[in-house]
């Protein structure tokens, strides 16, 4: 791993006293995982699946998957958190067990789904933990409801995703290939689960297994947000104090992409995984559990 920050964010001491751990669920294997999970019926109509874990009455943290993931995706670094925090790793809307509606998957509506499950939760204020359209969800997050947010985690980020999902893209030509049902096997999405370093072989059995449950409308809908949303024109003006961990082997978003998101995010604390993919949380759990603890500490 290699860093680079305003501050190394493992070399000043916590400003306050962590909360102290008191019973509640710390670890969830992962064939035990989908049966963990809560439903939320918020006021849009949307029912949204969650699993929370962690110290019940420690400090909350939203953590917020990625495109065609679950809250599945955290579940390798949350055990290492679950001990101070109050985890509440969500499935956002068309994905894992939440509501799979015709329309609508932008990002705005996204936030509102956050803003009133943390409404349903009674939870003022929150540490908000988001990778790569998790991560979208997260700035936009920042911009709109500032009074709900404490720190901003940014995993696998960019200001913008629309070369990315760009017509012509390899993303966007195999995902309009796509057919119901999807096929686990498809070369197409093998190479979307492989990662450049090892990962846990049963986490990405059933990480593989949900994305091809999702319908393909829903990863069409999505691809078209992606290319189509402007979310990072007004990051400039996020308050929260922010953290950024990118993966130096990322195919889908650059070195130039991360440093125009510090560019825009002023005094963010940055950390590069050298060796690492856009998956960062999957490939070295415990390293950016430890960042993630340090920063929010």
């Amino acid at each position: 791993m290699s860093t680079s920050t305003r501050r190394n964010p493992l070399s000043h001491k916590p400003e306050s006293t962590p909360t102290p751990a008191k019973p509640g669920i710390t670890k969830v294997g992962q064939a035990e995982w989908a049966g963990a999970k809560r439903r939320a019926v918020l006021p849009n109509g949307i029912t949204l699946a969650y699993v929370e874990m962690g110290n019940p009455d420690g400090r909350p943290a939203l953590l917020v998957h990625g495109y065609t993931d679950s809250s599945r995706s955290w579940s390798l670094p949350a055990a290492q958190l679950a001990h101070r925090y109050r985890l509440i790793a969500v499935d956002l809307r068309g994905h894992g067990a939440s509501s799979a509606p015709e329309c609508c998957y932008t990002i705005p509506d996204m936030v509102d789904d956050m803003r009133l499950l943390l409404d349903h939760l009674k939870i003022e204020k929150v540490d908000f933990v988001g990778h790569s359209l998790g991560s979208m969800i997260g700035q936009v997050f920042a911009q709109r409801h500032p009074d709900r947010l404490r720190k901003l985690v940014l995993v696998g980020s960019t200001l913008s995703a629309a070369k990315t999902t760009a017509p012509g893209s390899w993303l966007s030509d195999n995902v309009r290939a796509l057919t119901d049902p999807i096929d686990e096997k498809s070369a197409f999405i093998t190479e979307w689960t492989t990662n450049p370093s090892p990962v846990d072989p049963e986490f990405i059995a059933h990480a593989r297994r949900e994305a091809c449950a999702i319908p393909t409308r829903i990863w069409r809908a999505v691809l078209q947000e992606l290319h189509t949303a402007e979310f990072g024109r007004l990051s400039s003006a996020i308050t929260a104090p922010t953290m950024i961990l990118y993966g130096g082997q990322d195919p889908l978003f650059s070195a130039e992409d991360q440093q125009a998101l510090r560019e825009a995010i002023k005094d963010s604390e940055f950390v590069a995984f050298s060796k690492l993919g856009h998956n960062l949380q999957w490939e070295d759990p415990a390293g950016v559990a430890a960042l993630i603890a340090h920063f929010l500490n």
